[in-house]
């Protein structure tokens, strides 16, 4: 029993006892980080994730962190699955948690588990001084993946023109769906808001939908055709254009109100960690 205790308390010297919102973690001094297992967290290319931390770290205010993260390249880089450039969120989590620890912004690095067992997800996490806990999210798009000896561009994912509009506000709740929404429109922090932001693109893809299967409609009945002014013919196309021209309007309003990108929801959390 004695040699067992003095076992024990040797592992315990090697490691830094943080406590979480989530519960207490250790955490080794070199920067690892482990799972509730035991087991190391590791990256893509299945090295350890580690955690630089600086003691001149500290929660910066809510325009300070948003400042940091526009300037900030980790959204810029490409999303790379196996092989030896492999490159995922628990990468793009690492690299930003660095890189803000480096210009003294405290940081946290949060595995995500799914509630269908599916392969969790990695973001950021802050304590700002005026907002509380903000999630960030600057996981990019899919680039390519390792087939074994080279990698496959995926060219059934299309690039968005901006590598900026990564940059997203992450919404983290366990039990509900996990989302993120571009870090230029999110004028909330609150779950709420991102359930109502939810809830208009749904509607503005609905409207979008039905806009474009009237448009067909309209062009094939107006082919090819001559128009009498006056008739009742011409009076009907008329009034039909005028409810397009309507809708274009209501859409263009919509895209202004919820900006140029749409990221779909991901599955329900079950449970989440955080490592600071």
């Amino acid at each position: 029993m004695y040699a067992m205790k003095k076992l024990l308390l040797a592992i315990l010297i090697a490691f830094t006892l943080v406590a979480t919102s989530c519960g207490y973690l250790f955490i080794p001094r070199e920067g690892y980080i482990y799972s509730d297992s035991g087991a190391v967290i590791v990256g893509g290319d299945d090295e350890p994730i580690r955690l630089i931390n600086s003691e001149q770290a500290d929660n910066p205010s809510y325009d300070e962190l948003v400042a940091f993260i526009y300037s900030d390249d980790t959204n810029t880089m490409p999303y790379i699955k196996g092989g030896p450039e492999a490159f995922v969120c628990s990468d793009f989590a690492e690299r930003l948690h660095n890189n803000a620890e480096s210009v003294g912004i405290k940081a946290g690095w949060v595995s995500i588990d799914y509630a269908d067992g599916s392969i969790g997800h990695a973001v950021n996490v802050f304590e700002t001084s005026d907002m509380g806990l903000v999630f960030i999210d600057c996981t990019g798009e899919l680039i390519k993946t390792w087939n074994g000896e080279e990698y496959i561009y995926e060219d059934e994912f299309e690039p968005y023109p901006d590598p900026n509009k990564w940059d997203t506000v992450a919404y983290l709740v366990i039990g509900k769906t996990y989302g993120h929404i571009d870090i230029d429109e999110a004028e909330s922090l609150e779950y709420s808001y991102f359930e109502d932001y939810i809830e208009k693109w749904e509607s503005y893809r609905t409207l979008l939908a039905d806009y474009n299967d009237e448009v067909r409609q309209y062009n094939n009945a107006a082919d090819g055709k001559t128009f009498i002014i006056g008739s009742e013919e011409y009076e009907y196309m008329k009034a039909w254009q005028a409810e397009l021209i309507q809708m274009e309007q209501t859409l263009d309003e919509m895209e202004r109100q919820l900006g140029d990108y749409y990221y779909l929801p991901s599955g329900i959390v079950s449970d989440y960690t955080i490592y600071w």
